[in-house]
């Protein structure tokens, strides 16, 4: 199994504005399946354009599927695009304006997405906020119940689909009842399977029903009545659940590997292998990942963390490879319906 077909399965992130040393290496090594853009790589207008050119440039240059390129631009608090870019209220909010607002808000962000050439916005947020305490997900959510959530989740669906964008729901198979904030320490669940299926998944349940989840992304919530392992890491969670019971056959991805509650749960755990703290046991994490299900591995931040996902991945390529063939399938599939490649 070659490197760039193992980069096909990572989301990554980088430094800057510009395609720096360690962001040229990985592209030109590894060819990842994904970039992320956040503010700290985003300039104006014409200089995000010329960016996104250069690394797609690099994929057309090895014949090589290309890349999906997202950002998480929501509205509300989590947008990367900030000012002089337009901005836009959060999802709870819109949903008390009119339909016609609501859609021309969301056809907003999306023609802006185009312009700037993303295919890809991390949403819609499908999170039923049943604990108002939650300030992870709070305002981010677009409702506090599944059939609220469902509607105002498949109007933005659709919307993205007239763009030609990606979308991505998310955090499977729920956020919106935790108190802890998972970029921060591991949130747990007290909830049972039936509850998490009848509120939390079931926004899931009705659009996968309708052809309508592109790709999903993964919590890092720990439910204690479900598994023992947070949701990322869950076979059953996203094997026997999301893939079984409710049929669900397109990309799954992690929630950023970074974010505390990963190293939190493996040290504590003692699950370290080979992994180091510095590096956030990124080795454990990506192997974990990559045995639950998950499709794609997200990492977003630390330039050294990246190379060490990818190449932990590569060393262990003979036990990961028929699961990352399958994985193959499914993102190619994707990338296919947008015209990522032929």
């Amino acid at each position: 199994m070659k490197k760039t077909t193992i980069g096909q399965s990572f989301f990554i992130g980088f430094d800057g504005k510009n395609i720096n040393s360690f962001f040229n290496e990985v592209l030109e090594e590894w060819l990842p399946g994904g970039i992320i853009l956040f503010t700290r790589n985003i300039g104006n207008q014409s200089e995000v354009i010329d960016l996104i050119a250069q690394i797609i440039e690099k994929y057309k240059k090895n014949n090589a599927p290309l890349p999906f390129i997202g950002i998480d631009q929501e509205g509300g608090r989590v947008a990367r695009l900030k000012p002089p870019y337009p901005q836009f209220p959060p999802a709870w909010e819109l949903t008390q304006c009119s339909e016609k607002e609501f859609e021309e808000n969301y056809d907003a962000i999306f023609s802006l997405l185009k312009e700037l050439c993303c295919n890809l916005d991390f949403l819609p947020v499908l999170d039923v906020l049943t604990n108002k305490e939650n300030q992870v997900i709070g305002d981010r959510s677009y409702g506090n119940n599944p059939e609220t959530v469902t509607k105002y989740a498949e109007k933005v669906i659709d919307s993205t689909m007239k763009h030609n964008l990606v979308h991505c729901g998310k955090h499977f198979p729920g956020h919106g009842m935790t108190f802890a904030d998972s970029h921060h320490e591991l949130p747990t669940s007290e909830i049972t399977e039936q509850e998490l299926q009848e509120i939390h998944i079931q926004p899931y349940k009705n659009l996968i029903q309708k052809g309508k989840l592109d790709m999903i992304m993964t919590a890092h919530v720990l439910f204690n009545k479900v598994d023992k392992k947070p949701a990322t890491f869950s076979h059953y969670i996203i094997n026997d659940i999301l893939r079984k019971k409710l049929g669900y056959e397109n990309i799954v991805i992690t929630d950023d590997l970074e974010m505390n509650a990963i190293p939190i749960y493996i040290e504590e755990n003692n699950l370290v292998n080979e992994g180091k703290k510095e590096l956030k046991f990124i080795n454990e994490s990506v192997e974990l990942s990559f045995q639950a299900g998950n499709d794609m591995a997200l990492i977003c931040n630390t330039e050294a963390i990246v190379f060490e996902g990818l190449k932990s991945a590569y060393d262990k390529r003979k036990t990961l490879h028929p699961l990352l063939e399958i994985s193959q399938q499914r993102i190619h599939r994707i990338k296919k319906k947008y015209q990522l490649m032929e």
